[in-house]
């Protein structure tokens, strides 16, 4: 039995979590312009499946979560924010902001939760060093790998491109 081999080997759970924790001390949190802000959304579809999966048919239900991160230069402007990730289908009551200290420390402690875009000092929204998560944000998560390499490149070079 497969599951039963990887039980001794590994310890064998229902669910897993990530804590993502400010570096802001408690007394300046409130204050700190600063920060990522953390958008969340959950997916149901129906999909198919192969039949001695589900006797009574050939599809069932799955779900995604995403995970969509952003960095805040100015928390004044976080409103800009919050209506970008609106027009990619996040719901405002499932963000949350969390005061940081900078951005290089983000990445530093979370290399893996790449900012999808940036709110700049002044407002402005300009693509994250996340191009791979902005093209999922987009919705374009069929996207072929060169249009993802095309995305990843204008990233690094540093254009300003809208998601």
């Amino acid at each position: 039995n497969i599951v039963q081999a990887t039980m001794t080997r590994c310890r064998v759970v229902h669910q897993t979590s990530r804590a993502f924790v400010t570096d802001v001390r408690p007394s300046c949190r409130g204050s700190h312009p600063s920060g990522v802000l953390h958008a969340f959304r959950s997916t149901v579809w129906t999909v198919a499946a192969p039949k001695l999966l589900i006797q009574s048919g050939n599809s069932c239900k799955s779900s995604r979560e995403e995970h969509a991160f952003a960095w805040i230069e100015n928390s004044a402007h976080l409103e800009s924010a919050l209506s970008h990730f609106e027009t990619c289908s996040f719901d405002r009551k499932r963000m949350v902001f969390m005061p940081y200290s900078a951005k290089e420390n983000w990445l530093e402690r979370y290399p893996q939760f790449l900012p999808v875009f940036e709110c700049t000092q002044d407002g402005n929204i300009v693509a994250g060093l996340g191009a791979l998560g902005s093209m999922a944000l987009a919705g374009h998560a069929a996207a072929s790998s060169s249009a993802i390499l095309l995305s990843a490149a204008a990233a690094v070079a540093g254009s300003n491109f809208s998601i």
